[in-house]
């Protein structure tokens, strides 16, 4: 009797220890923890290479880890290999860390001798280069480029409208190689509605709902369902982009796709962005998948959208977002009006929504009153504001250098005139 309740003991102790080893592996993220054991290989490797255990001690802590940051950096001391940014170097080391915390229960503190290496390598490391977001003008050259008659065309095309407008993250509509990940939109999850978020037919529809079961930073899946009002524009409108997909999926004969985009790609997507990059003569790394989100807040802050709403729009659990209030330039206002227009629509059905002007016309850059003022006051500058509103809205060149040009300010001018003199 004695050695079988020994024994249930210990049946019952290593239950409850496998269910908390369970637990300990989920308190990140799937894809964090992958991430976290590539770096950990690597970590195990140079530990090899240099003679030491991989666990290490608080003592020996800030030096070994000291060393593998500058054997980071310096990129393996193969001219072929280049070095590591500081912000991959943070991530590295904090995969290092997570690891003790886990198996060894132990927390590696940073010293200030390691705070300062890490300092030079920030300064060292080459700028972080931001990338582009899509702006109407780019979307409507992206347009042009496909041929709707194609299913998959049409598939790609109301994607990226769907995305744009929702501002989602490649893994929230799109398929990531082969893998999909859980919370990726569903097909039953997207549906027309009215103005009060009531799912309605297509001929009724003044906007587009759709749910999602989770986020890459919803840690706890809670979801979240958003309605995105009709914008007016007869080409860029989330309510034609889901008619596009569904449209799309007829004719794939891919209905019972539980995904709203199928077998779509989110190489597939960023290879024809990046085309459409090249063919108006921009660097194509600029772009990326999410280049469909990028700006988004900024631009429905603009565009008159309370902060609480560009929140829950946008998913993002903290204020930065939209504490910061960068200089816009002119033809970027115009994915302000866009979505904007769309959101306060969706989020406030009872106060009429902003002015929807026609985006592509030249009165979407000229409609703001110091713009009038500059005119008034220096006219020989109306041939360069031709030439520059031609130039930016034909060839849509959203390159960071033209963006925040130093010798202009947002419209073009001259940085000398000032509206206040």
């Amino acid at each position: 009797m004695l050695v079988d309740a020994d024994s249930a003991g210990r049946a019952f102790r290593q239950s409850i220890n496998h269910l908390g080893s369970m637990l300990r592996h989920h308190a990140v993220a799937k894809s964090t923890n992958t991430t976290y054991t590539r770096h950990w290989y690597q970590w195990c490797r140079f530990t090899a290479r240099m003679g030491w255990s991989r666990w290490i001690t608080a003592s020996t802590a800030s030096k070994r880890l000291g060393y593998f940051a500058t054997y980071c950096w310096a990129g393996d001391w193969d001219a072929r290999t280049k070095g590591n940014q500081y912000s991959t170097i943070k991530l590295k080391i904090a995969s290092i860390r997570w690891f003790h915390r886990r198996y060894k229960d132990t927390t590696l503190e940073s010293s200030p001798k390691l705070e300062l290496l890490l300092q030079g390598i920030k300064r060292l490391s080459a700028p972080r280069r931001k990338k582009q977001p899509l702006t109407p003008p780019f979307l409507r050259l992206l347009y042009r480029s496909l041929n709707l008659s194609r299913p998959r065309h049409r598939l790609l095309w109301g994607s990226i409208v769907i995305g744009y407008f929702f501002l989602l993250r490649q893994s929230e509509f799109l398929k990531i190689g082969k893998t999909r990940r859980f919370f990726c939109l569903k097909a039953n999850n997207a549906f027309y509605s009215d103005d009060n978020g009531r799912r309605v037919a297509r001929k009724s529809a003044t906007s587009v709902t759709i749910g999602l079961e989770g986020a890459k930073n919803d840690q706890y899946g809670r979801g979240a369902w958003r309605t995105m009002g009709a914008s007016g524009d007869k080409l860029l409108c989330p309510v034609k982009g889901l008619q596009h997909i569904l449209q799309a999926r007829k004719l794939l004969k891919c209905e019972t796709d539980r995904h709203l985009c199928a077998s779509l790609t989110s190489q597939t997507v960023i290879k024809r962005i990046k085309d459409t990059a090249r063919r108006i003569g921009v660097p194509a790394f600029n772009y990326s998948s999410h280049s469909i989100r990028i700006g988004g807040a900024t631009a429905l802050a603009a565009g008159g959208a309370d902060k609480l709403s560009i929140k829950f729009l946008g998913r993002w659990p903290t204020r930065s977002t939209h504490d910061t209030q960068p200089r816009l330039r002119k033809d970027y206002r115009k994915k302000c009006l866009c979505v904007a227009a769309s959101v306060l629509q969706a989020t406030d059905a009872g106060v009429s929504p902003v002015p929807r002007r026609h985006l592509g016309s030249k009165e979407d850059y000229d409609h703001h009153p110091r713009h009038h003022d500059h005119e008034k006051k220096h006219r020989h500058h109306d041939k360069h504001q031709s030439h520059y509103y031609r130039r930016r809205l034909e060839d849509a060149k959203a390159t960071e250098s033209s963006d925040y040009d130093y010798g202009k300010d947002a419209y073009g001018k001259d940085r000398k005139h000032d509206d206040r003199k």
